[in-house]
């Protein structure tokens, strides 16, 4: 049999998927479910860090080859533009899997923000606003930057740097070799942002809902 996908885009049939009996307001499942939520996504918020500490290692490790070549040589060499390839694509993973730890940690919060009204009433989505006259530019003033999104920036402005040690290298020991490596760097590339998108359970994140209930055919 085929599978097939419910589009979810009302909050009452959201919830109707955790009631057994309608009539009953608050049912156990809905606060199990809500619990659940949860936990998931601090594991997500874990599991992005985790990733980011693992990408790190190799960067590093590639930065410190990178530079340590340059200190045997007057110019970059062969091994040189090897390593920055390296450091290229490992660091568009590091992106992607950005992106993607992001994309599971917004599913789950957009679940505790359905599901916690009636169990803990609106608390994980009252946020409270920055004092009036805070600015961005204060050094010592709380101010609601997201992290991930640091995270996200960052990891862009790596890969843009880890673009130009390519570009540097490959002005400089360009061959035969060299041109199976960029061959290879790009395929690498390519593959990443488009062969590791998620299954797919419906598009947009933002309210109103759009969710998608996934049923495998038995």
């Amino acid at each position: 049999m085929t599978s097939d996908n419910e589009e979810i885009t009302d909050r009452e049939v959201y919830l109707a998927k955790f009631r057994s009996d309608p009539a009953i307001p608050i049912p156990a499942k809905q606060a199990e479910a809500l619990k659940y939520a949860h936990e998931i996504r601090k594991l997500e918020i874990d599991l992005y860090w985790r990733r980011a500490a693992y990408f790190w290692t190799f960067i590093a490790a590639a930065f410190g080859a990178y530079f340590l070549l340059e200190k045997t040589g007057n110019s970059p060499t062969a091994s040189q533009f090897l390593v920055a390839c390296v450091g290229l694509v490992f660091s568009v993973a590091w992106s992607l899997a950005n992106r993607g730890s992001k994309y599971w940690q917004d599913n789950w919060e957009q679940h505790v923000d359905l599901l916690e009204n009636e169990i803990t009433g609106p608390l994980y989505k009252m946020n409270a606003e920055k004092p009036d006259g805070v600015s961005r530019w204060s050094l010592i003033e709380a101010y609601p930057f997201s992290v991930s999104r640091i995270n996200q920036v960052l990891s862009l402005f790596v890969v843009a740097i880890w673009g130009i040690l390519v570009l540097v290298a490959a002005s400089a020991a360009l061959n035969m070799g060299s041109l199976l490596i960029v061959t290879a760097t790009v395929a690498g590339l390519w593959a990443l942002m488009y062969k590791t998108e998620t299954r797919r359970t419906g598009e947009g994140r933002e309210f109103p809902i759009k969710m998608r209930l996934r049923k495998r055919g038995e």
